[in-house]
């Protein structure tokens, strides 16, 4: 999937269309963060924030905790909201491997088994990373 601008992700939000996965890169902190609350803003109700939104360092996080935070249901609402915040840090949790056996490295993220295959999440530019589940 190619990259969306801020501005088309705003648009889309506007509409009421929200993805499962938002992977926000750039330097423009400020319009990150500003994006981050739209996409919280659109996928969780005010009222069931302290029970349906979670921000994370990815420092923090390990696979176990990784899977238990974005598997876990929403409460008394429609939908939740992860936010892992410094995904660079992750490297240090994160394994490298030769998934085909060709000699290039991929880079997967890290999960509960390390034999689970897993993607990348669809990258937008202006990271953060935004979940909104269903």
């Amino acid at each position: 999937m190619p990259a969306a601008s801020f501005a088309s992700v705003r648009s889309s939000l506007e509409r009421g269309k929200l993805v499962p996965v938002y992977y926000l890169t750039g330097d423009e902190e400020v319009l990150k963060d500003e994006l981050v609350d739209a996409i919280v803003d659109s996928a969780v109700d005010p009222s069931n924030r302290d029970f349906n939104l979670d921000v994370r360092s990815a420092a923090d996080l390990d696979g176990e905790s990784f899977h238990a935070l974005v598997e876990t249901p929403p409460l008394l609402a429609e939908r939740r909201a992860a936010v892992v915040r410094n995904l660079e840090q992750w490297r240090k949790n994160s394994a490298t491997v030769d998934i085909d056996g060709s000699g290039s490295r991929s880079r997967r993220w890290p999960g509960p088994r390390q034999d689970a295959d897993c993607e990348r999440p669809p990258r937008f530019r202006s990271g953060s990373r935004a979940r909104s589940g269903t």
